[in-house]
């Protein structure tokens, strides 16, 4: 929602075109790649242990939470003034 939010397609002329040529698909999965690797990578090169894994994934989803809520309150508004 936040890329949606900050990169909109607005000039389509019907539904196809709108899902079809639209490249916010594309940065949501580059995201959701990144998101994975920054999880996953660490743990596995650092050989931690599993108490070790289990809380550096709740701290950095932790993080990660907090940016993306804080995020989400500007999104919100960005849409708000896209609907007046």
């Amino acid at each position: 929602m936040l890329i949606d939010a900050s990169r909109p397609k607005l000039d389509w002329i019907n539904e196809q075109q709108a899902i079809k040529q639209n490249m916010n698909v594309l940065l949501h999965m580059l995201a959701g790649v990144l998101i994975g690797a920054a999880v996953i990578a660490p743990v596995m090169l650092l050989r931690m242990s599993l108490a070790g894994a289990a809380a550096y994934i709740a701290v950095l989803l932790g993080l990660l939470t907090l940016v993306f809520l804080s995020g989400m309150r500007g999104a919100t508004s960005r849409i708000e003034t896209m609907d007046a």
